[in-house]
């Protein structure tokens, strides 16, 4: 199989997902990635685009805020 018949493979089977997930979802907006050397980003979504694009930005600034919270502290107990 080449990389483009395996990446139009990959997307027939994220956009089935999709489609099975929008019966029973107003929305969905799913996002994977395949590594093989380099990082190729895929993504499929159903439904009101402004509502997968509100909860894409949603989980975006929660991630960052438990990345950031994480963080926080680290580096405190050292004395100057």
């Amino acid at each position: 199989m080449t990389t483009e018949q395996e990446d139009d493979d990959r997307m027939k089977r994220l956009s089935k997902a999709a489609d099975l997930l929008a019966e029973h979802f107003s929305s969905v907006q799913i996002i994977a990635t395949y590594e093989e050397g380099e990082t190729t980003p895929y993504h499929s979504g159903r439904g009101n685009w402004y509502a997968r694009y509100g909860s894409v930005i949603e989980w975006v600034m929660l991630s960052e805020d438990q990345m950031r919270n994480s963080f926080e502290g680290e580096g405190d107990d050292e004395e100057d």
